[in-house]
């Protein structure tokens, strides 16, 4: 979703995702190429404080509302 989000320009949306998979999975997949070459642009465009925050807000969230949110986005 967070690939996703990036490409249609909604950027701290895309670092909000980043933020609620890791709320899901337990773990930020660093492994992921993809995602290694996202953060970094979402951290420039958005800046270090601005991507953080948007990280932290979808990580602050509740495993279950995190689930929520990223399966009613899918169903769109």
């Amino acid at each position: 979703m967070a690939r996703l989000l990036g490409l249609e320009g909604d950027l701290a949306g895309a670092a909000t995702a980043l933020g609620m998979s890791h709320v899901i999975r337990g773990v930020f997949d660093e492994g992921d190429p993809d995602l290694r070459r996202l953060v970094p642009v979402l951290a420039g465009q958005l800046g270090d404080e601005g991507y953080l925050e948007a990280y932290r807000r979808g990580a602050s969230l509740p495993r279950q509302e995190a689930m929520d949110r990223l399966t009613a986005h899918s169903e769109r």
